[in-house]
């Protein structure tokens, strides 16, 4: 097992808050490694209107460079619109729950990222729990 827990996040409902947040999290350090399960394009649109950091593709054994978000790719069912919900995409929110599983495995960590504020607290909590191990 490494040194350095493996959170893995959902991006959450795409037309929400949560793909946004999620490319904040490149915007800082964390003690453990952070990987977004959701669509690549998204989140590197997010990224790039957040005006930080790049996008790339998960590999468990692959450094990561500082400010870069890792992505496990899940493609969106439909256009995805800030503000416009669209029923398309309810399969993509649950592949993206299933997707987190298997990144992680069962008893590691799961972080689901819907609730804003919440969930960087959520995320230093994970992380210094798992840090601790």
């Amino acid at each position: 097992m490494s040194a350095v827990p493996t959170l893995a996040i959902t991006s959450g409902e795409p037309a929400g808050v949560g793909p946004e947040l999620c490319a904040r999290l490149a915007m800082r350090r964390w003690p453990a490694r952070l990987v977004v399960i959701g669509d690549r394009a998204l989140l590197a649109s997010r990224l790039a209107a957040a005006g930080c950091g790049a996008v790339q593709d998960y590999r468990p054994d692959a450094a990561i460079a500082a400010g870069t978000l890792e992505v496990v790719h899940v493609p969106l069912r439909a256009p995805a619109e800030a503000g416009r919900l669209d029923a398309a995409n309810a399969a993509y929110v649950l592949e993206t729950l299933d997707r987190a599983i298997d990144v992680v495995g069962f008893g590691i960590a799961l972080v689901l990222l819907y609730y804003g504020a919440l969930a960087v607290f959520v995320l230093e909590l994970a992380a210094k729990i798992f840090v601790q191990r």
